[in-house]
């Protein structure tokens, strides 16, 4: 089995690793859908990161958290429209658990039945810039990227329902290892872009946000949505230290290849979440895997994502990291009281187009939204970005990423004529997802891919070649009546959610953004509505924000590069 072959031996003590970081990196560099490794980090210091030993690791020291409500509504939470406040780990502990002494603190205007807090976006590099030891404590070379660490990682805190937008980035692919807590990941492949309906209000560079909130979509207002397929994953720490026995060979699994219960389909819900015996023949019954047949235990027939034989033992805890692929929509949202997650996002070869993408984006939004009028409000600088860069430096930074794209295709042509060396080899460096745009490339291995906004499926025989296993799951779509999620999507006035889970309050989002339209309300007045429900297109005017949702589309953005990288090739 290929699996088996990726073994190396192992010195006496040393944590067992299912994969080589040679292989690791194949995978990770290959792999066209997402994927969870498992037992790939049972060695890793950073799995002791819960909250609480953070919070003393960092004595005191405050960071920026993001605040929403939990409130349901149809439009997404954006960063520009929640609150934000500095304050300690340990205030924050407190916050969460309801102690009085949050009742002064800076948490002390947010009910944490209403809110949720969200210390997103952390770069461990800066908020541990005075204990640079810690940095050693992530280990990303076992995914055979040598030297990479916490240096080049980030740290995410949250409380139950705290979430990020959906949105997909702009470069490289992810890896997220989950610490302490759950958190639900939604995933939609790049196929499903325009269905997504795309937007680049708020600006970010890097990230493409989704119009739609996915977790309450208004399908009336975006009726496209219905033809997506989702990819949903539960995603768990495991519990260090736990030695498996006779008795407890099958355990609760926590990683979810089903139809979530959230997505009202009660009939084809019970999953092995709800059981303490998996082998129970009427509940197998009752359960929906969607897994190929070929994913079962040898040792008891059960599915590989329901089995946790060889999973969970003493030195691996079972940790899992999630493999995020290129392109790939995700919203996240945090299902326990407190979450701890590290990523690292890996740069891509495809990144130096995607750079001179990014460079004709920014020059159109700032140009056009610079020239609105500021005492209209609209918040369209995501509160990442410092502030809107001047046309000449936008001019720059398109320049330079242009000279990057040539430079860096210069070298592969060169390299191509020397001994070919890995594919994941050539593809990879260190990458810094929410700083400013770099447009410098290193020459020495750089090879540049066919640049593909769309989905790239891989071939019945690649992915056979994929060892998949109770090592590395393969993340799979729902069903096709369940992923629209239409069960759940609010056509009219409602703003209750219609389902509930296991695992705490889902898709809580409120935001009282404006629609594109000249109201000011999430939601058009009755009298600007025609008898079906629709906008009355005599009463309906387009915004700048309308326009720059058709000329910063990523397909017309992909399409204008091409043709901006010919020109200056000729």
């Amino acid at each position: 089995m290929a699996g088996r072959e990726s073994r190396r031996p192992t010195a006496p003590g040393e944590d067992v690793k299912p994969f080589t970081p040679g292989k690791a990196k194949e995978i990770v560099m290959t792999l066209q859908q997402p994927a969870v490794f498992c037992n790939m980090v049972g060695d890793w210091p950073a799995l002791h990161w819960n909250a609480k030993y953070l919070s003393a690791v960092l004595d005191g020291k405050t960071i920026q958290f993001r605040l929403g409500l939990k409130t349901v509504d149809l439009v997404p939470q954006f960063e520009t429209r929640c609150s934000y406040v500095k304050a300690t780990l340990e205030e924050f502990l407190a916050w969460s658990c309801g102690q009085p002494s949050c009742l002064s603190g800076p948490f002390s205007c947010y009910e944490y039945s209403k809110y949720w807090a969200y210390a997103d976006y952390k770069y461990i590099a800066r908020i541990f810039e005075d204990k640079p030891e810690i940095f050693q404590d992530v280990r990303w070379s076992d995914f055979g990227f040598p030297g990479r660490s916490g240096k080049e990682s980030t740290l995410w805190i949250g409380s139950e329902g705290a979430n990020t937008p959906c949105h997909l980035d702009s470069y490289g692919c992810n890896l997220v290892l989950q610490v302490q807590g759950r958190k639900r990941w939604h995933l939609f492949p790049p196929g499903d872009t325009s269905f997504l309906y795309p937007t680049r209000i708020p600006y970010e560079e890097s990230s493409i946000f989704s119009k739609v909130n996915v977790a309450n979509p208004d399908l009336k207002r975006f009726p496209e949505f219905r033809n997506t397929t989702a990819y949903v994953v539960t995603l768990s720490p495991g519990q260090p230290g736990r030695q498996p026995n006779s008795s407890s060979r099958h355990q609760k699994y926590r990683l979810h290849h089903r139809r979530d219960r959230e997505f009202g389909d009660e009939n084809t819900t019970q999953t092995a979440t709800d059981m303490e015996n998996p082998m129970s023949a009427q509940k197998v019954e009752q359960t929906k895997v969607l897994l190929p047949r070929p994913c079962l235990c040898f040792c008891c027939q059960w599915p590989w994502a329901l089995c946790f034989s060889g999973w969970e033992d003493a030195s691996s805890g079972g940790r899992q990291v999630l493999l995020v692929p290129r392109h790939w929509w995700h919203y996240v949202e945090s299902i326990d009281p407190i979450t701890v997650s590290i990523n690292s996002w890996i740069e891509l070869d495809a990144d130096h187009e995607a750079r001179v993408e990014e460079a004709i984006t920014r020059m159109l939004v700032c140009a056009i939204k610079s020239a609105e009028n500021p005492n209209d409000g609209d918040l369209w600088l995501n509160p990442t970005e410092v502030e809107a860069t001047s046309h000449e430096i936008n001019l720059q930074y398109l320049n330079k990423a242009v000279s990057a794209y040539f430079k860096c295709q210069k070298a592969s042509v060169s390299e191509q004529a020397r001994p070919s060396s890995t594919g994941a080899e050539q593809r990879t460096s260190t990458s810094c997802k929410r700083k400013k745009m770099e447009v410098g490339c290193e020459p020495e291995g750089c090879r540049l891919l066919t640049h593909e906004f769309g989905f790239s499926t891989f071939k019945a025989e690649e992915l056979q070649k994929i060892p998949f296993g109770p090592h590395l799951i393969q993340v799979l779509p729902q069903s096709q009546e369940t992923s629209s999620m239409g069960t759940v999507a609010v056509e009219g006035d409602s703003r209750d959610l219609l389902c509930e889970n296991e695992g705490g309050h889902f898709g809580k989002l409120h935001s009282t953004r404006k629609q594109l339209v000249i109201s000011n309300d999430c939601e058009m007045p009755a009298h600007q509505m025609d008898s079906d429900g629709s906008p009355n297109a005599s009463q309906t005017a387009l915004s700048t924000n309308d326009l720059l949702d058709c000329l910063v589309n990523p397909h017309i953005i992909s399409l204008v590069a091409q043709l901006l990288l010919e020109r200056t090739r000729v």
